[in-house]
Order: C-alpha cells, then structure tokens, then sequence
C-alpha cells in the first residue's frame, strides 16, 4: 500500500516542473507514468512542507536526502530559486553547508 499526492498545476513553476516530466515506464512496462525531474521533486516538497507545517520536517529531512543523494547532478540554482519563493533560503544554505561539510 501506498501514498501519492495530488497537486493541482495552476502557477508558472509547477506548470514547468510537469512540462519537464519525463514518461517512465512501469511494472514492466505495463504502465507509462511522468516523473518530474530531482530539483522538482524538491520544489513540491519545499511548496508542500510550506503549505502543511505537519510535513516540514519530514519533507525537509526528504529534500537533504535527496540532494545529498544527488549534489554533483543538481541544478542546484534552481533548488535554491524554489526556497526563496517560499522566503526559505536559510534552510536551503544550512543543508548546503551540511552536505559540504560532511564531505
């Protein structure tokens, strides 16, 4: 069993974010899904964790996993774009300075 979100596209980012989608195949390809790319996985989550105080440190330990996972292959000027629409970017910088720091 598990869970997905449902986010309605009306603003200019997330209507990006769903044009980047790539089409994956799953359950051997039975199925054809669009998946957003990493950098807009962590916009959602920074929009959902902002919009939903219940899921901030949860998405916010997902977004450090997620780059940290990542951080050579990010984009990562637009990650820091998606925390300053949401007047965030301390946290973005002390998750940068973590990951650079524990390296």
């Amino acid at each position: 069993q598990g869970r997905v979100d449902f986010l309605i596209a009306h603003r200019y980012y997330t209507q990006e974010m769903l044009k980047k989608a790539v089409e994956k195949d799953i359950l051997g390809g039975k199925y054809k899904i669009k998946v957003v790319t990493i950098e807009d996985q962590i916009g959602f989550k920074v929009q959902s964790s902002t919009n939903d105080k219940e899921r901030h440190q949860k998405d916010l330990l997902d977004i450090e996993w997620l780059i940290k996972s990542n951080y050579p292959n990010l984009d990562m000027d637009l990650i820091k774009e998606y925390f300053k629409i949401f007047n965030r970017e301390n946290e973005i910088n002390r998750i940068i300075d973590k990951i650079k720091n524990a390296g």
